[in-house]
């Protein structure tokens, strides 16, 4: 058995649909190498356990240790919960505020691999927790049109570029992000709102040598992607949004709960469509 496609995301782009393959599993059966899971923030740490506590909680969690000194909960995984192959998710909240998720047990192996489900689960707790510690940060006026405060003049802007390559990603204009974000952590991505509110969307990135092409906006060596917000519910509630001017059309992209990129919605191409509008030129 080789090695194979780890996820496909539907990726939704001006007037085409494109496809994002993840990372590639590594090993039969689904066990790639365990990553580093970790949300990390400057913040108290004793509000941070208390977050994670209430994230823990919403999402059923059931605790079989915990250590409310050393702020650590060792976590009964759902992935398998209905076996008597026990596998655990350790959290634990350092003096800095930051969170580490540590798996354990039966689906994680002595040489460092990983399940892909338990992978899975993890990663998803893991975005649970960063975006749960995003909603603390102090939200602008919704008709402001600037990010959440902190981030103005500090968080990098995304870029618009029209498609390169019509035949294979059709005439619409991508949004272009100006860092790297690997492909595989497209779940730890997500979509702050002028409100402060996370946007219920599904996101998506890109690489290829015919998106985000700029070089003078890509300073990244290993090139800057392109991001997607689908499906057409998604992008027309967006559309609406911004249309009644109920939210700001800058939006902040968060990776790992921590502020990347600025992005504003009106530009994206599959929202200026369904505004109705003619779309920015690209940058030069």
């Amino acid at each position: 058995m080789g090695d194979r496609a780890r996820f496909t995301r539907r990726f939704g782009l001006g007037l085409c649909t494109i496809f994002a393959l993840g990372v590639l599993l590594g090993g039969c059966g689904g066990w790639p190498p365990a990553r580093t899971y970790a949300v990390k923030t400057r913040a108290d740490a004793g509000g941070t356990f208390q977050a994670v506590q209430e994230v823990v909680t919403a999402h059923k969690y059931k605790v079989i240790e915990r250590d409310d000194a050393g702020r650590t909960l060792k976590l009964r995984t759902h992935v398998d919960e209905s076996s008597d192959k026990v596998s655990t998710i350790t959290v634990k909240v350092d003096d800095t505020g930051s969170v580490s998720l540590l798996p354990g047990g039966f689906l994680a192996r002595e040489n460092g691999t990983i399940h892909h489900r338990l992978d899975d689960e993890i990663s998803a707790l893991e975005l649970a927790i960063a975006t749960e510690l995003a909603k603390g940060a102090a939200p602008p006026s919704a008709t402001s049109g600037t990010p959440a405060a902190g981030e103005l003049g500090t968080t990098p802007e995304a870029w618009v570029e029209a498609s390169a390559d019509t035949a294979r990603w059709g005439t619409g204009n991508f949004t272009c992000l100006p860092v790297h974000i690997p492909a595989e952590d497209t779940t730890l991505i997500a979509l702050r709102l002028s409100t402060g509110e996370i946007a219920k969307v599904t996101l998506s990135l890109a690489y290829a040598d015919s998106l985000c092409r700029s070089p003078a906006a890509c300073g990244q060596a290993t090139g800057c992607p392109a991001l997607g917000i689908g499906d057409a519910e998604q992008v027309q509630a967006l559309a609406t949004l911004v249309g009644s001017q109920k939210i700001a059309a800058t939006a902040t992209l968060l990776y790992k709960g921590q502020a990347a990129v600025v992005v504003d919605l009106s530009r994206h191409g599959s929202i200026a469509q369904a505004l109705g509008q003619t779309p920015a030129p690209p940058a030069q």
